[in-house]
C-alpha cells in the first residue's frame, strides 16, 4: 500500500507544509495610502547574483535555488497564500526574510508577489530552523535592487525618490503604477508596485514590498 507521499509524489504533486514561522500579519489591506513616485520602489530582491522579480520567480524556482520548504497558510485546495521563510544572519542582527505567493495574480504557478523582512529582536533565537533556515552565505548580501533594504536610513530612502512618504500610523511607504502588457483593455493590465517600512531611529527594521496587475 502506497503511502500519502508515495501517491503525491507518484502524481506529481509538490507537497506543501505548515510551519511555526508565518509570515506576519500587516495593519493594512491595500497601498492606496502610500505616496506615488516615478520609478518602482521594489521591483526586484537580489540575493547575490541570484534574482527574484515579483509576479515573474515562483516560490518553486527560489527553493531550487536558495533552498527551504513551502509552506501554505489557508485552504490549500483553494489556492490560499503559501511562502518560504529564510534567516540572515549578520554579525550584529539577525533578520527574517518571507517571499510570499498569494492574490490573483500568483496563479498555479506560485508567483512571488509579496517579501516582508525585519530584524528579530536581541532576545530571539539565533538559530535557524527546518521551515525557516539560513540563507547560504553564497547568495549574500541581500537587497532590493535599488540597493534598499534592512538598516537603510531612511533618509536615504526619501533622498532616492526626491519626495516624503505617505503615513500610516508608524509605516511609511512608496508605490508606482504603469501600465503591463497583457490581454486587458484598454492599454493592458494596471501594475501596481509598492515599498512599506517601519523604522526606529531613522532607520529601516521593518519592510514589505509587493506587486499586483489586475484589469
Amino acid at each position: 500500500m502506497q503511502m500519502p507521499s508515495q501517491v503525491a509524489l507518484a502524481l506529481g504533486v509538490i507537497m506543501t507544509v505548515s510551519a511555526a514561522n508565518p509570515p506576519p500579519t500587516l495593519p493594512f489591506s491595500d497601498w492606496s495610502w502610500t505616496a506615488e513616485v516615478g520609478t518602482q520602489p521594489a521591483a526586484n530582491l537580489t540575493m547575490g547574483q541570484f534574482r527574484i522579480a515579483l509576479e515573474m520567480t515562483t516560490l518553486d524556482e527560489v527553493r531550487v535555488a536558495v533552498g527551504g520548504e513551502i509552506h501554505v497558510q489557508g485552504d490549500a485546495a483553494d489556492g490560499g497564500v503559501r511562502w518560504l521563510c529564510y534567516r540572515l544572519d549578520g554579525r550584529s542582527t539577525h533578520q527574517r526574510l518571507w517571499l510570499r505567493s498569494g492574490g490573483e495574480t500568483a496563479g498555479r504557478q506560485r508567483l512571488v508577489t509579496e517579501i516582508t523582512a525585519l530584524v528579530l529582536p536581541p532576545r530571539a533565537d539565533p538559530r535557524a530552523t527546518r521551515d525557516c533556515p539560513a540563507i547560504p552565505v553564497t547568495l549574500l548580501p541581500v537587497s532590493f535592487d535599488n540597493g534598499l533594504w534592512l538598516g537603510t536610513p531612511v533618509a536615504t530612502v526619501m533622498a532616492k525618490f526626491g519626495a516624503p512618504p505617505g503615513t500610516l500610523g508608524s509605516w511609511s511607504g512608496y508605490r508606482y503604477s504603469r501600465k503591463g502588457d497583457g490581454s486587458c483593455k484598454p492599454g493592458g493590465f494596471d501594475v501596481l508596485n509598492s515599498l512599506q517600512w517601519q523604522s526606529t531611529r531613522g532607520v529601516i527594521d521593518t519592510l514589505n514590498a509587493g506587486q499586483a496587475s489586475r484589469c
